[in-house]
Protein backbone atom coordinates (compact mmCIF):
# COMPACT_ATOMS: atom_id res chain seq x y z
CA UNK A 1 0.00 0.00 0.00
CA UNK A 2 1.44 3.24 -0.76
CA UNK A 3 1.05 6.06 1.23
CA UNK A 4 -1.60 9.24 0.18
CA UNK A 5 0.49 12.62 0.18
CA UNK A 6 -1.60 15.04 2.03
CA UNK A 7 -1.01 18.99 2.68
CA UNK A 8 -1.28 19.42 6.03
CA UNK A 9 -1.16 22.69 7.99
CA UNK A 10 0.31 22.36 11.90
CA UNK A 11 -1.05 25.38 13.93
CA UNK A 12 1.21 26.36 16.87
CA UNK A 13 4.05 24.02 15.33
CA UNK A 14 6.81 26.01 17.95
CA UNK A 15 5.04 24.48 21.01
CA UNK A 16 5.42 21.38 22.86
CA UNK A 17 2.93 19.65 20.97
CA UNK A 18 3.36 21.32 17.94
CA UNK A 19 7.36 20.35 18.10
CA UNK A 20 6.16 16.41 18.57
CA UNK A 21 3.85 16.53 15.85
CA UNK A 22 6.20 18.71 13.51
CA UNK A 23 9.32 16.24 14.32
CA UNK A 24 7.07 13.07 12.98
CA UNK A 25 5.49 15.01 10.06
CA UNK A 26 9.05 16.29 8.91
CA UNK A 27 9.93 12.66 8.06
CA UNK A 28 6.70 12.00 5.99
CA UNK A 29 6.47 12.62 2.36
CA UNK A 30 3.45 14.82 3.50
CA UNK A 31 2.99 18.46 2.28
CA UNK A 32 3.38 20.38 5.68
CA UNK A 33 3.21 23.83 6.29
CA UNK A 34 4.45 25.23 10.19
CA UNK A 35 2.83 27.56 11.57
CA UNK A 36 3.50 29.97 14.79
CA UNK A 37 2.54 33.06 16.39
CA UNK A 38 5.43 33.23 19.26
CA UNK A 39 8.67 34.54 18.44
CA UNK A 40 9.85 31.80 20.56
CA UNK A 41 8.44 29.37 18.80
CA UNK A 42 8.88 30.43 15.36
CA UNK A 43 12.74 30.29 16.68
CA UNK A 44 11.95 26.28 17.62
CA UNK A 45 10.60 25.98 14.39
CA UNK A 46 13.54 27.71 12.48
CA UNK A 47 16.29 26.08 14.72
CA UNK A 48 14.64 22.51 13.60
CA UNK A 49 15.06 23.23 9.70
CA UNK A 50 11.04 24.31 8.68
CA UNK A 51 10.25 26.96 7.10
CA UNK A 52 7.46 29.15 8.86
CA UNK A 53 4.03 29.51 6.72
CA UNK A 54 1.40 32.01 6.66
CA UNK A 55 -1.59 31.19 8.81
CA UNK A 56 -3.89 31.36 6.18
CA UNK A 57 -1.58 29.93 3.31
CA UNK A 58 -0.90 26.90 5.58
CA UNK A 59 -4.62 26.41 6.06
CA UNK A 60 -6.24 27.26 2.52
CA UNK A 61 -5.98 24.53 0.75
CA UNK A 62 -4.74 21.72 3.70
CA UNK A 63 -6.43 18.57 3.52
CA UNK A 64 -5.72 18.39 7.03
CA UNK A 65 -5.31 20.91 9.86
CA UNK A 66 -3.72 20.16 13.50
CA UNK A 67 -4.48 22.77 16.12
CA UNK A 68 -1.80 22.09 18.87
CA UNK A 69 -2.20 25.22 20.34
CA UNK A 70 -3.50 25.31 24.12
CA UNK A 71 -7.01 24.58 25.13
CA UNK A 72 -7.82 28.30 25.94
CA UNK A 73 -6.60 29.18 22.45
CA UNK A 74 -8.92 26.54 20.48
CA UNK A 75 -11.87 29.16 20.27
CA UNK A 76 -9.86 32.22 18.96
CA UNK A 77 -7.66 30.40 16.60
CA UNK A 78 -10.39 28.78 14.99
CA UNK A 79 -12.45 31.87 14.59
CA UNK A 80 -9.61 33.72 12.83
CA UNK A 81 -8.93 29.85 10.46
CA UNK A 82 -12.57 29.63 9.78
CA UNK A 83 -14.51 32.83 9.10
Amino acid sequence: MTEQQLKIAVVGAGGKMGMRVSDNLQHSSHDVGYVENSTAGQQRTLDAGRSLTESTTAVRDADVVILAVPDVALGPVSAQLVP
